[in-house]
């Protein structure tokens, strides 16, 4: 998204070449003009005439009619077809033709003062005893106004008509390589943000499955630099016999050019410890549909995976004129044959920057060649842009591949006057290059997107509007893109209330600062099912205004009900445990008391064999 730029008109027109080109056409024949803006800056002036610089000027009385003309000029700029003309009661004109760019009325260019008519000098005598000028000097400085015939007006104001077009369509080109240059800045910014505020491993492989970028959220994951990942492989990560596992699923998809799904693989932390990552990836293919490599996302999946394995028991789970332009500018004649029709065109006039731009060298003879050989054009080229330009009322763009350079240039070509018209070349080589790098910085970030198993959302922060969504918010929300544009997000809050919670804690991580803000809060599906969120949301700044967020959702509700259950099961568990500990000491109370039962009764019947022995030894003796 490109936001709405201001600029003045020295902003967009080169104002130092206008300058000297006006002051080059003033030597050839008296040209006063002036190009002035919408703030009464004035930008360029040449010849401007004594007669109202030395006199009417700096004269109270004569000024107040020289102020008349300049607000009714003004007051009427509106209407200029092509300009607004006004004769002041000193017998002079003025001209003025407004100069629009892009739609935007930005300044005007003043072509005065002129007569239409020889002037009266009995008329300026009387002037001069009037207000009291010196009339030898006054009479010099009458005598030295351009006196131009009304054909000859009417002449100039087509010439500045057409000059102005040009001024207007370099202006143009240089707001749109502007723009284009800004909507790559802020694309870059964009994805850099999304790449700095998800919690996965964004990574990107060539054809043989070496990695060539690395995000710096590979310390967090598996504990490695990025400069100590660069040109390795994914394998080399990984276990031995993970390795060969993964590699051989990889060939497969590699073979078949297909996405790389959900594919969850074991890789070794640097501090050696296991890492378990969900891996998503989508192929980039080259114009020929050749691979060129993947690009994804890596997601740590280890303590959900440990919670499974324990839950689950071990079951597996995203210009126109002259030297002076910057532009390359020629003047043509038509060439036509017998029968009324274009055939050529003569080049009669081309400035310094011609030579560089068109790449002639400035000894090639350009001037009075005809355009089939300098620029090496089809008879058939000509007949077509006869039939395209014989008609034109305004000037027309038009973009060119030229055969001898095989460079870019647009071209602007002003409507045909007196069998001759303008063209004016632009290199526009880089900003051909620039719409095919945003081409493919806007492919790359919706392919990087659409490779995340989590919900992102672009979002305006005076509405909290959605700007953007990939296409996750389906799987995660039920909801598809479209239906989420343009709406605020409330719909995905269970409530008012949860909704301005959410609110509050951007205002306070923005108030303090933050680069992002990561809460988990609760949300709801489209079939009105809550469920539990982790939202990291990074703050992008225009001009250090925060006027967007980008927020990653992830679905953690699988995550915090296997954490409840575990929590369950642990709970059970230690009440087991208890209950088993109680058994077993009733159990040895018991087997103690027996014990003692036993070994009392044990040293009874000792005591009793004993006195049994005593006995028979007394009765034996006594038989004796």
């Amino acid at each position: 998204m490109i936001l709405n730029m201001d600029y003045k008109l020295e902003d967009l027109i080169d104002i130092p070449l206008l300058q000297d080109l006006q002051e080059k056409l003033n030597s050839v024949y008296s040209f006063p003009s002036s190009i002035i803006d919408n703030e009464g800056k004035v930008l360029t002036a040449v010849a401007w005439q004594d007669i109202c610089t030395k006199f009417h000027r700096v004269n109270p009385e004569c000024e107040k009619e020289c102020i008349k003309s300049d607000k009714y000029i003004l007051e009427h700029i509106h209407e200029a077809d092509p300009a607004v003309s006004y004769k002041c009661p000193h017998g002079l004109i003025d001209n003025a033709t407004p100069i629009i760019i892009d739609g935007k009325h930005l300044g005007n260019f003043f072509t005065g003062q002129f007569f239409l008519e020889k002037p009266n000098l009995e008329f300026f005598r009387k002037q001069a005893k009037k207000y009291g000028f010196d009339e030898e000097e006054y009479l010099e400085a009458v005598k030295k106004v351009p006196v131009w015939t009304k054909e000859k007006l009417n002449l100039y104001l087509d010439f500045i008509k057409g000059f102005i077009e040009i001024i207007a369509s370099i202006g143009l080109n240089h707001l749109n390589e502007i723009k284009s240059n800004r909507a790559i800045k802020e694309r870059d910014e964009k994805n850099q943000a999304i790449i700095r505020s998800t919690s996965d491993w964004i990574w990107e492989v060539d054809k043989n499955g070496r990695y060539t970028y690395c995000s710096e959220r590979i310390e967090q994951v598996l504990g490695y630099q990025v400069n100590e990942i660069l040109g390795k492989t994914p394998f080399d990560l990984m276990p031995p016999d993970e390795s060969e596992r993964v590699s051989k699923i990889f060939r497969k998809i590699v073979e078949t050019k297909s996405s790389i799904v959900d594919l969850e693989n074991w890789n070794l932390h640097k501090e050696g410890h296991s890492v378990c990552l969900l891996t998503n990836g989508l192929p980039v293919l080259d114009d020929s549909g050749n691979l060129k490599g993947y690009i994804g996302a890596d997601k740590d999946i280890t303590k959900r995976k440990l919670t499974e394995n324990l839950l689950l028991e071990d079951k597996e789970r995203l210009q126109i004129i002259f030297d002076t332009l910057s532009e390359g500018v020629a003047l043509n004649e038509i060439v036509y044959n017998d029968s009324g029709e274009m055939v050529d065109y003569r080049i009669l006039e081309v400035n310094k920057a011609f030579y560089k731009i068109a790449d002639f060298n400035k000894n090639e003879v350009v001037i009075g060649n005809l355009a089939t050989k300098l620029y090496s054009i089809e008879k058939e080229f000509i007949k077509e842009f006869w039939q395209q330009h014989k008609t034109n009322k305004q000037t027309v763009s038009t973009e060119y591949l030229s055969p001898l350079n095989k460079r870019w240039f647009n071209i602007m070509t002003s409507p045909f006057k007196d069998d001759k018209f303008v063209t004016s070349f632009q290199d526009i080589t880089k900003q051909k290059s620039n719409e095919k790098d945003l081409k493919e910085n806007l492919k790359y970030l919706e392919k990087l997107n659409n490779s995340l198993v989590d919900v992102v959302f672009t979002v305006k922060l005076t509405d909290r509007k959605i700007i953007y969504v990939n296409n996750s918010v389906k799987e995660v929300f039920g909801y598809s893109p479209e239906e989420c544009y343009g709406k605020n997000t409330g719909f995905l809050y269970p409530d008012e209330e949860a909704y301005k919670q959410f609110g509050q804690k951007l205002q306070e991580a923005i108030k303090n600062d933050k680069e992002f803000l990561r809460i988990n809060h609760k949300l709801t599906r489209k079939n009105g099912e809550i469920f539990t969120a982790e939202i990291t949301t990074t703050f992008l700044k225009d001009q250090e205004e925060i006027k967007e967020v980008i927020s990653i959702v992830t679905d953690i509700s699988e995550r915090v009900k296997a954490e409840e259950e575990l929590y369950k099961y642990q709970n059970q568990l230690e009440k087991l445990v208890n209950e088993r500990t109680a058994e077993l000491e009733e159990k040895n109370r018991e087997l103690e008391e027996f014990n003692n039962l036993f070994v009392g009764r044990e040293f009874r019947i000792k005591e009793l064999k004993d006195k049994v022995r005593e006995l028979e030894k007394k009765l034996s003796g006594d038989n004796n």
